[in-house]
Order: C-alpha cells, then structure tokens, then sequence
C-alpha cells in the first residue's frame, strides 16, 4: 500500500478554513478578558509594580517588553580589513564615527 500525499497540491486553490484576517474565535475572548482586566486593575497593579524590588521590576519589565517591543535580530558582520584600500578604510571608519555621534 502507497502512502497517501495530505494536502492539496501544489497551486491548487484554498479552500475552507478560515478567511485571512478572521480572528481566532478561541483566542478573542480571552485576549477581551485580559485586557479589561488590566485596564480594570491598571492602579493596583501600578503599586504593586513599586513596591518590588529594583531587581524583581527589572525582571517584570524585561518580561512584558516582548510583548510591545519587537525583538532586534544580532547581525554578524565579518570584515577583513587586510583586503581594504585606504579609501575604504576611511569610508568604514567615518560610518563607524556617525553610528557612535
């Protein structure tokens, strides 16, 4: 017996499933519960956000910064300046000056 392919195939059109941009039916309410939650509590959870301590805020912060900031990805930059010439040398130099102004 042949092992049967799932899906449909390649360039076949989609059909069923969810429309694009329709919000997951389980997911809405709870992100509605959360946020009135917050919204509710913003006072008390303010204070409670003061009275911990410099290291437990630092590490609250850190935790609900995902959730706003986007996450910056590293860059691997390998340059071998043997193989420059002083005009590139001086263009790299200047660009690394403006970055740190």
């Amino acid at each position: 017996m042949t092992p049967r392919k799932r899906g449909r195939k390649t360039g076949a059109k989609k059909t069923g499933g969810r429309k694009k941009g329709t919000p997951n039916k389980v997911t809405l309410p709870l992100r509605d519960f959360i946020t009135i939650f917050l919204t509710e509590n913003q006072h008390k959870i303010s204070a409670d956000f003061k009275k911990l301590t410099p290291y437990q805020r630092i590490q609250i912060f850190e935790r609900l910064a995902k959730y706003s900031l986007p996450t910056l990805q590293s860059i691997d930059a390998n340059i071998n300046v043997d193989k420059l010439n002083d005009d590139q040398l001086g263009v790299l130099i200047n660009q690394i000056k403006q970055t740190l102004k």
